[in-house]
């Protein structure tokens, strides 16, 4: 194959599409399009301007030309802001929920129905738990959120399930550490945390948090059997901080 001279001219023309592209592909197609050049430092990139190697400059320029004006780079869309929802009854009789606590018969789908039906009677919304995780995550900015216990007796009762946790340093969004959670709680949220700890002695209360002056934290209500089981919680209460649903 014949070879030609390059000038400086040439690079000139050709490190503005050449930039452009390799942005737009490292963005868009993972850094997979425009190869190792990227990442070589000088050494490839004097192999990047060998013709002899990756042939004409210019049909090369040309060809990243179209790299650039492919595909749009779709941008990551913001989490959608977590809104309360009614709660459905839990479809199982209170009465058999009764008798089934009263005979000691208190097993997750049992704790569970009936915090289903206790937030259904006292109108109490809940947060979808992926909204909320979607939220937390893009707030967190690269840090990791994690459930702590609001009362002494909630991280008692996590030491007791069958997993050991963490003191304070989560490994993965919404696991469970069992630092006792560091801020001030507001008053309303406090109020529904109380109505809940009065009908369920036996409540787990944990409460978002991550490092960040503001985490505008959930609160959510468990028990130590169902969170054992599959760490399912129920969110209820939600603040922004330093002040309340601001």
């Amino acid at each position: 194959m014949a070879s030609r001279s390059i000038s400086m001219a040439d690079v000139s023309n050709a490190i503005p599409a050449a930039s452009k592209a390799a942005q737009n592909a490292g963005n868009y197609y993972g850094n997979q399009a425009v190869g190792g050049w990227t990442q070589g430092g000088q050494g490839n990139l004097q192999g990047f301007w060998d013709h002899s190697m990756l042939g004409d400059p210019f049909r090369l320029a040309h060809q990243w030309r179209q790299i650039a004006d492919g595909p749009p780079i779709v941008p990551v869309e913001k989490a959608e802001e977590p809104v309360a929802v009614a709660v459905a009854e839990s479809g199982a009789d209170q009465e058999y929920l009764d008798l089934a606590v009263r005979l000691g018969v208190n097993g997750p789908a049992v704790a569970k129905a009936r915090l289903l039906n206790f937030l259904h009677t006292e109108a109490m919304g809940v947060y979808n738990n992926q909204r909320v995780d979607s939220y937390m995550r893009q707030i967190a900015a690269g840090r990791i959120w994690c459930w702590k216990p609001l009362r002494r007796q909630d991280r008692e009762a996590l030491c007791t399930i069958s997993t050991p946790l963490n003191k304070k340093q989560p490994n993965y969004h919404g696991e469970a550490v069992l630092e006792i959670y560091p801020h001030a709680v507001p008053f309303v949220a406090l109020l529904s945390a109380e109505r809940i700890a009065k009908a369920f002695p036996d409540a787990l209360l944990l409460v978002t948090d991550f490092e960040a002056p503001k985490p505008d934290p959930f609160m959510s209500v468990t028990t130590r059997e169902l969170f054992d089981r599959d760490q399912t919680v129920l969110i209820f209460e939600r603040w922004s901080e330093p002040k309340y649903r601001d």
